[in-house]
């Protein structure tokens, strides 16, 4: 139900010609993340992905299976970074994204590993200054 209404949301935010963003922690994997021999849940993203929004994290960041992984940290310190897969996403309708300059997941900062058991995702956008 929850992403039904996103998407509702999403497509009427479209409707008026702006940029659209959806971010967070969706708790699902993608497929854009997994090598073509495992086998994972992906339906949750699969339908942002068929809504016409783009992973811009998977689009600019860094490539292979396991260097885009946005969980676990060590902030339960357990001695080991053993994020492999993400679940933190940066979605963009296609005209934002094309805007897209950089996109990462910050996993290779030992001070990330203390803040959360996820790591952070950032995107830079190149767009016009406003007044």
């Amino acid at each position: 139900k929850e992403q039904k209404h996103i998407l509702n949301e999403v497509d009427n935010l479209k409707k008026t010609g702006g940029y659209v963003i959806v971010l967070g922690d969706f708790n699902s994997r993608s497929k854009l993340d997994m090598p073509e021999d495992v086998s994972s849940d992906t339906r949750v993203m699969d339908n942002y992905m068929a809504s016409g929004l783009v992973d811009v994290t998977a689009s600019k960041g860094k490539q292979g299976f396991g260097k885009r992984g946005s969980i676990m940290t060590n902030v339960h310190k357990t001695g080991k970074n053993i994020a492999i897969y993400r679940y933190d996403f940066i979605l963009a309708t296609p005209s934002l994204a094309a805007k897209c300059i950089d996109a990462k997941v910050v996993n290779d900062d030992p001070d990330t590993d203390k803040i959360s058991d996820h790591y952070p995702v950032i995107a830079d956008f190149d767009l016009p200054k406003t007044e």
